[in-house]
């Protein structure tokens, strides 16, 4: 959902709010589109990271916009997958730290990874 926050003069907003309520929405289709192409690669194609960066690498060279944008998407694959990652072990850890009654609270990316392996039961 998109929220207009501008005040309007006149009747009239000012101009860089007429570009951000035209762009906002359209942005977030963007948006929406990225994590929908992302998925798709990962859940319906298993596109591995080295073949999303190797086609990536030649639609680059390809110089055209579209062959940058796609490009773009490709590598977005990789960003995909480690957040479903993070993802995973930041549940894992929280739902352990609930079940033993300690306090949620933020942690580094990398204290998370090693207390995710010490549930798993490896090494640090």
């Amino acid at each position: 959902m998109y929220i207009m926050t501008a005040t309007w003069t006149n009747g009239e907003a000012p101009e860089e709010n007429k570009l951000e309520e035209l762009c906002g929405p359209l942005f977030d289709l963007f948006l929406r589109f990225e994590r929908a192409f992302t998925r798709l690669a990962l859940d319906r194609y298993d596109v591995t990271d080295a073949d999303a960066e190797a086609f990536a690498v030649i639609m680059s060279a390809s110089g055209a916009d579209t062959g940058a944008a796609f490009a773009y998407l490709m590598r977005q694959i990789k960003t995909e997958r480690v957040l479903r990652r993070v993802a995973f072990e930041a549940q894992a850890v929280f739902e352990s730290r609930r079940s033993t009654g300690l306090k949620e609270e933020l942690v580094s990316l990398n204290d998370l990874s090693e207390e995710f392996r010490k549930l798993q039961g490896g090494s640090t």
